[in-house]
């Protein structure tokens, strides 16, 4: 698969930690210039940059052009439309890059006895390398 230029890789962007956990805007404009998404109301206009929040949460009266959304979900800032003062989720929406693939992995493995015993005697051996572990379960580990 060919790199698009203008999307950032994840490795990128920002930990979301060091990111601002939400934002939330009401009653406004929002729009995308440069690689900022712009809060237009009507007394004034404030650039945020897209890669340094983590979540949107746009409460009623809010409109958002689809330049804003794209960039949002390009950086990996998830977007949430909400009641008002953030009470009620409507709807959310995340870049399709940044999905959801190895939760679902690790999900379908920790649900399955065989495989997570397994990934817990290979979890012991990762953080403990020097000792020798030889027990398969996952209670035997434990102790």
């Amino acid at each position: 698969m060919t790199d698009i230029w203008w999307k950032a890789h994840p490795h990128d962007l920002h930990r979301l930690q060091d990111r601002v956990s939400s934002v939330y805007v009401e009653r406004c404009h929002v729009d995308r210039d440069e690689n900022a998404v712009v809060v237009i109301n009507k007394r004034e206009t404030v650039r945020i940059p897209a890669a340094l929040v983590a979540v949107l949460l746009l409460g009623p009266g809010t409109r958002i052009t689809h330049g804003a959304v794209n960039l949002l979900g390009d950086s990996g800032t998830a977007i949430c439309w909400v009641g008002q003062q953030g009470v009620r989720l409507y709807a959310s929406g995340l870049g399709p890059a940044r999905g959801a693939g190895l939760l679902h992995r690790q999900a379908y493995l920790v649900t399955r006895p065989k495989s997570s015993s397994h990934l817990v005697s290979r979890r012991w051996q990762m953080r403990a390398q020097a000792m020798a572990v030889k027990a398969r379960k996952c209670s035997a580990l434990r102790s």
